[in-house]
């Protein structure tokens, strides 16, 4: 009879019980907080300076979730900026049936706050509304 150890070596070996997946490659998940009086961007900033900096081989790393959304449409902001103000011009235009009346509008009235503020500044007087 031969013993099973003349030709064979046995090693006790664990694997984890699920490996997590993203995009079909392997992941590990981590959380990142941002510290008290940092921002959400500034936290995902950092997040890509530090695998920057470390110029990891063959790690890569995805944000899911808000921190997704808020990554993806970072330059939009201004883009929706513009439409809005167009917006704010055109559908007025269109009540008043003429650009010349709604950029009079447009630009008087803001004029005329800027120009009450600055004669109450310069009279130093209380802008308050409660005595």
């Amino acid at each position: 009879m031969v013993q099973i150890r003349q030709f064979a070596d046995v090693e006790l070996i664990s694997a984890p019980p699920s490996i997590d997946h993203y995009r079909f490659h392997r992941s590990v998940k981590f959380n990142v907080q941002a510290a008290p009086g940092f921002t959400q961007g500034q936290a995902i900033q950092c997040l890509k300076e530090i695998f920057a900096e470390n110029n990891f081989k063959d790690l890569d790393y995805g944000f899911v979730r808000l921190a997704r959304t808020q990554n993806e449409s970072g330059g939009q902001v201004l883009i929706l900026f513009a439409l809005a103000g167009l917006a704010v011009f055109l559908i007025p235009s269109e009540t008043y049936e003429s650009y010349i009346t709604l950029t009079t509008i447009l630009l008087t009235v803001p004029l005329a706050i800027l120009g009450g503020l600055l004669f109450v500044k310069l009279r130093s007087m209380n802008i308050n509304v409660f005595p």
